[in-house]
C-alpha cells in the first residue's frame, strides 16, 4: 500500500511542484487548502475556481477548510508579530500546519508536505522562521519540504525510505527559473501568481482593517467581508459608509449587508449603493432606526450620519450636477423601491470626509 501525504496547497507553483514530486515517488497525495476572507482567492468560504482547477490538473483530491476565525484571533494576539503590514506570517503558517496535522490524523495519512522554499519569503521562509515553525508545531520529523529538503535536516519520510532524498531537487532563494523548468517537465500550466494573495499584506486593506479594529472591540467574519468591497468613508467614531464603485460592488454590498446596516440609493438615476455600517449600536441609532417602521416620511434634520450617507448617494449618481435628489433608505432584505424616501437630499463631497 502506498504511503499517503497531506500537501499544504495554495494553488501556487511551489505547492503544485511539491505535489508532483511526491506523486513521482509513488506517494498518494491529498491537497489541503485553507480558505479565508483575508485571501483574495477566497469566494464566500469556498476555494477559488482556479484552486480547484489546479488540483484537478494535478490529479489529486482537494480538501478545504475555513480559517477566517483563526486569522481574526491572530490579528489581536500574534505570538510572532507582524510583517510589513498586518500580516502575522509565522503565526499563520503554524495555524495551517496545525490544521493540516489534525486532518492528517483524522484520515490516517503518513506525513505532511509543503512547497516552502528556503530563502524565498523574508518573514516565513528563512532558516530561522522555519526553525520556529518546526519547533512550535512539533512536526519537524513529519513535515517534508521537498523543494528545499536537501538543504534541511532529513525528515521521517526520507529516513524511513518512503521518499528518496537524492531524487529531490535543490531549490532555494527567490529566483523562479528552476521552478519554471520543473513546471514544464511536469506539464503544470495552472498555478496562481507568485506575488501572493494575502490581503493582510495590502497596505490599503490594512488601513481599513486598522480603522475597524480601532473602533470595534472584536471584529467578526461579516465585518471582514465588508472590508473587501467598495470605497470606505469614516463618518463618526461609530459609523462609516461603504460605497459601491460599480453594479457588481452594489450587488456585493447588498448581499453582504448585516441586519444592523442600512442601504441608501437615489430613486432616480441610480448610482452607487451606500451602506451605512455601525461599528456598535447606540441608543441614538436604535431610536432613528425605529422611524423606518413608522408611517410618514423621514427627516434628516437631526441625524448627521444619515445626512452624510444620503448625500453620498447623490454625489455618486448622475444627480451630482443638480446637487439634489430623492434618496431611498431601507433595511437589508427589503427590495429596492419599498423603503422610506428622503426628499431633496443635498449632495455631500467625500473630500470633506475621512476616506479610508
Amino acid at each position: 500500500m502506498p504511503r499517503k501525504a497531506i500537501a499544504l496547497f495554495s494553488g501556487g507553483l511551489d505547492s503544485s511542484l511539491a505535489v508532483c514530486l511526491m506523486k513521482e515517488q509513488g506517494i498518494e497525495v491529498i491537497a489541503f487548502h485553507l480558505v479565508s476572507l483575508f485571501c483574495k482567492s477566497t469566494l464566500e468560504g469556498q476555494a477559488h475556481p482556479d484552486i480547484i482547477a489546479a488540483a484537478e490538473e494535478l490529479g489529486v483530491s482537494l480538501h478545504c477548510e475555513d480559517s477566517t476565525q483563526d486569522m481574526i484571533r491572530m490579528l489581536y494576539h500574534p505570538k510572532w508579530g507582524f510583517g510589513k503590514n498586518r500580516n502575522p506570517c509565522i503565526d499563520c503558517r503554524l495555524n495551517i500546519i496545525k490544521r493540516a496535522e489534525q486532518y492528517r490524523r483524522k484520515i490516517g495519512a503518513d506525513f505532511l508536505v509543503s512547497g516552502e522554499v528556503l530563502g524565498q519569503r523574508p518573514m516565513s521562509q528563512n532558516r530561522r522562521s522555519m526553525g520556529i515553525i518546526d519547533e512550535n508545531s512539533e512536526l519537524r520529523p513529519l513535515l517534508l519540504r521537498p523543494l528545499s529538503a536537501r538543504f534541511l535536516e532529513p525528515t521521517i519520510p526520507e529516513l524511513e525510505g518512503w521518499v528518496e532524498r537524492e531524487k529531490l531537487p535543490e531549490v532555494r532563494g527567490r529566483g523562479r527559473k528552476m521552478q519554471i523548468e520543473m513546471a514544464e517537465q511536469f506539464g503544470i500550466t495552472r498555478f496562481s501568481s507568485p506575488a501572493g494573495g494575502c490581503l493582510l499584506t495590502d497596505r490599503n486593506f490594512c488601513h481599513r482593517l486598522n480603522d475597524l479594529m480601532t473602533h470595534m472591540a472584536m471584529i467578526a467574519p461579516p465585518d471582514v467581508r465588508l472590508l473587501r468591497i467598495g470605497r470606505h468613508i469614516r463618518l463618526t467614531p461609530n459609523l462609516k459608509a461603504i460605497t459601491g464603485r460599480d453594479h457588481l460592488e452594489n450587488d456585493a454590498l447588498e448581499a453582504a449587508a448585516r441586519n444592523c446596516d442600512l442601504l441608501f440609493q437615489t430613486l432616480e438615476n441610480r448610482g452607487s449603493l451606500i451602506l451605512l455600517c455601525p461599528d456598535k449600536n447606540t441608543a441614538e441609532d436604535a431610536e432613528f432606526l425605529n422611524l423606518l417602521d413608522a408611517p410618514g416620511e423621514l427627516s434628516l434634520a437631526n441625524n448627521f450620519a444619515w445626512k452624510q450617507a444620503a448625500g453620498l448617494a447623490v454625489h455618486y449618481s448622475r444627480n451630482r450636477q443638480s446637487g439634489k435628489a430623492d434618496v431611498e433608505v431601507r433595511r437589508p432584505g427589503i427590495p429596492w423601491g419599498s423603503g422610506k424616501c428622503l426628499r431633496e437630499v443635498t449632495t455631500v463631497d467625500p473630500q470633506t470626509l475621512t476616506v479610508l
